[in-house]
């Protein structure tokens, strides 16, 4: 009886150490999952504060590559009017001398003067698709923005301030003055 005892004894306090060992265990578990929730909400907060950094670099890459975009836009339509310009004032005096020729010309030739009308249709009708307007046109108000005054003459019809002659067109490309018209104006 007495072993018996002793044995139920030995039961009880090896429950109680299960017990304890068991409620150690849960605790250690209560203690092992607080430390992988606070783990896990520090690699959340710090995934979402890496996350909201890269969304930033994003944007700033992203509004970069914009303002890129239109500086080199704005570049290449600067150096397209600029080559266009260049072009156009070497080859104004090719059209002068086309204008002049045609205008002066006495040739009974009608098939030689259709010839270079027809080249300079050509040459204007070039100009107008580069968006080269010319300017400067008998009975048109002077305008010092556009015109150079040659020389000045008396008005005969009251009409003050106006072109009466054309000696050279002038010409613009895109509102920017390439060459003044030179004319006579009327006083």
């Amino acid at each position: 009886m007495k072993e018996e005892l002793n044995e139920d004894l030995e039961k009880e306090e090896d429950n109680k150490k299960d017990d304890k060992n068991i409620k150690d265990l849960k605790e250690n578990e209560e203690k092992e999952e607080k430390k992988s929730e606070e783990e896990s909400e520090t690699i959340e907060s710090k995934a979402e504060e890496e996350l909201a950094i890269l969304k930033e670099k994003l944007l700033r890459i992203a509004a970069e590559y914009d303002n890129y975009r239109k500086r080199t836009e704005k570049e290449k339509a600067q150096i397209r009017s600029a080559v266009v310009e260049n072009f156009v004032v070497e080859f104004l005096p090719v059209i002068d001398s086309i204008e002049m020729a045609f205008d002066s010309m006495k040739i009974e030739d009608e098939a030689c003067k259709k010839g270079i009308e027809m080249t300079k249709t050509q040459l204007l009708n070039s100009l107008k698709k580069l968006n080269i307007e010319s300017f400067g046109k008998v009975g048109e108000e002077f305008n010092p923005e556009l015109h150079s005054a040659i020389s000045h003459t008396e008005s005969e019809n009251n009409e003050k301030n106006t072109v009466s002659c054309v000696f050279q067109k002038g010409y613009k490309y895109a509102k920017k003055i390439i060459r003044h018209a030179a004319v006579q104006v009327t006083n």
